[in-house]
């Protein structure tokens, strides 16, 4: 049967609004009601995690082919790339909202709705694929070895009840204290607000910046399934680059220890942003490494992208992305100088119009560009982060 585009997204659209108008009339229930309205809640969840990350993989793959990206990458890695290029502009869009001083659950709807519209050819192309990657997926599955089947079932089963837990209401003392918290006195406010008393809620918040897409419609559990999402995409990547440098076993038993690590499924189904920097630091190094082979500078231009939306999630990031800068000019040594330069700075400047709205916004408001570290700022005096 032919796909038809227009009926697909007719039928999409046609199902976000039906759960738009559930949500808007269903009040907040209590957390601690366990009956069939929790059963929707979850599902409302699920559901519009689809429908942002069907958003975001349309907004990314125009951004990859406006890059030109596309033609050297495989799908695997067009799927990864994309995804967490279209959650970072997503974020970016409500962080607008919130620095102008709308930031409301209306203008949050017409900003999707507007994403929707730019990434329209993109989006609504994008299930068409989907049968006949499921089918080249069956295809792999039943090539491999008895040792990598083995680990990919063991991968679903630990992805099944990670997904149980992230689908109950969030428990965790930082997803509460602040990853939650300063989205939602933010959305009270209808703006961004320095929270002094909260200090880790002044940093880099991007990935909080989608976690209030979720509360905008009443939904905390959708942040945990995001945080999911970006952990299993770090699965996805590290298998991805590990098959491209090596080869496709290599890359099983990789995602397969990465997996193992006993607190790995549980730190993913938490509402923080750790899953969520660390794919963008990977991500970044993965452009790297293609612009090693490439020596096209539109890698460094994605690769800077990726890491501009890694220091936009957390100041940890400024490790890596001096690391990066390090290990371009290594790599370009036996370039001629002016090359040299412009190599770094492809890279750099990206990474730094990226990540640097928050750096900007928190020098303008405190006076300490990562307040309220190292510098102190407002009401956080010297005295205040002397150890």
């Amino acid at each position: 049967m032919k796909y038809n585009r227009r009926w697909s997204s007719t039928i999409i659209i046609g199902f976000v609004i039906i759960l738009c108008i559930l949500r808007w009339f269903l009040p907040e229930r209590p957390y601690d009601y366990t009956g069939p309205r929790a059963i929707f809640d979850a599902v409302f969840a699920l559901a519009l995690l689809a429908i942002m990350l069907l958003l975001a993989g349309g907004l990314g793959l125009k951004v990859q082919r406006w890059l030109g990206t596309t033609v050297y990458s495989t799908a695997l890695e067009q799927t990864v790339f994309g995804i967490a290029t279209g959650l970072g502009i997503l974020a970016y869009g409500v962080l607008s909202l919130g620095l102008v001083g709308i930031l409301t659950p209306l203008a949050i709807l017409i900003w999707l709705v507007l994403a929707g519209i730019i990434a329209w050819p993109e989006w609504t192309q994008l299930p068409a694929g989907v049968k006949e990657k499921l089918y080249r997926l069956r295809a792999d599955w039943k090539q491999l070895e008895f040792g990598p089947k083995a680990l990919g079932i063991i991968a679903i089963g630990i992805l099944g009840l990670s997904l149980l837990q992230a689908l109950t209401p969030p428990w965790d003392y930082d997803g509460l204290m602040y990853h939650l918290q300063a989205p939602k006195l933010f959305l009270n406010a209808g703006k961004l607000l320095l929270l002094p008393d909260i200090w880790q809620a002044n940093g880099p918040l991007t990935t909080e910046m989608l976690y209030m897409l979720g509360l905008a419609f009443g939904s905390t559990t959708f942040a945990k399934l995001l945080h999911l999402t970006y952990a299993v995409m770090l699965v996805i990547s590290t298998y991805s680059l590990t098959s491209r440098l090596i080869n496709r076993t290599a890359g099983w038993i990789a995602a397969a220890i990465l997996i193992g690590i006993p607190i790995f499924p549980i730190w993913g189904t938490l509402a923080i942003a750790d899953m969520a920097w660390a794919l963008y630091e990977l991500l970044s190094l993965y452009a790297v490494i293609i612009w090693m082979e490439r020596k096209q500078p539109r890698w460094l231009v994605l690769a800077g992208l990726m890491m501009g939306l890694g220091i936009g999630s957390k100041y940890l990031s400024l490790g890596m992305f001096g690391v990066l800068v390090i290990w371009i000019l290594w790599e370009s040594r036996h370039s001629r100088y002016g090359q040299m330069l412009q190599n770094v700075l492809i890279f750099v400047m990206t990474t730094l119009i990226i990540g640097s709205p928050w750096y900007v916004k928190n020098m303008l408001w405190s006076g300490n560009p990562v307040y309220p570290f190292f510098f102190g700022g407002k009401e956080w005096p010297s005295e205040r982060i002397t150890l």
